[in-house]
């Protein structure tokens, strides 16, 4: 027992110091999530287009069904009904493999930026001494600032900031009211 009380001390002594970063405020000051977005919303626009495309020819195919449907036999209206159901199913997978595309892109664009988003969160909690980093979030009322290491983290990504920027980013900010709904500067001055 003697032998284990020095460690069994020590590991009661030994703080734990817990910091958080804001993720959003990180990513909207990074210029290649910038890039990232403007070629996501690049590749948005062509699979909307093509969608757009696709899904005008089942449109007309359908109006084309409905015009024509009192002369055509029955065997030509089994095989235009089925024209028409395959075309919505392609329109359908299209739609599920562009958006299944577009997730695919963004992981592939955004993982070298979380990345070094990582690394730069790793380098700062090891100066600053925390043994755990967590990210903020909307569900967090209240932080301490001593502990947001939000503008250390941009520093080492290399991200400079104004001086009013670092001033406006350190003033307090309410999740509660903001979770609520209610705009907190419109709520009464309490005297």
């Amino acid at each position: 027992m003697a032998c284990y009380w020095p460690i069994f001390t020590q590991a009661q002594t030994t703080p734990n110091k817990t910091g958080y970063i804001d993720i959003n405020y990180i990513l909207t000051r990074l210029s290649e999530v910038k890039t990232a977005e403007a070629e996501l919303s690049s590749l948005q626009q062509q699979y909307t287009k093509q969608l757009e495309a696709k899904a005008q020819v089942l449109k007309a195919r359908q109006q084309e069904y409905v015009a024509s449907e009192r002369t055509l036999t029955e065997p030509m209206r089994r095989i235009a009904q089925q024209d028409i159901l395959l075309l919505e199913n392609t329109l359908q997978k299209f739609q599920e493999d562009a958006v299944a595309a577009l997730q695919q892109k963004k992981t592939l664009l955004m993982r070298p930026v979380l990345t070094k988003i990582h690394q730069a969160v790793e380098t700062v909690s090891r100066k600053e001494g925390f043994s755990m980093v967590l990210m903020q979030s909307e569900n967090v009322l209240y932080g301490d600032s001593a502990l947001d290491i939000t503008l250390p983290v941009l520093a080492t990504l290399g991200v400079a900031l104004s001086n009013a920027e670092k001033q406006q980013y350190g003033q307090p900010r309410n999740n509660l009211y903001s979770w609520l709904g209610i705009n907190e500067h419109l709520l009464p001055i309490r005297q």
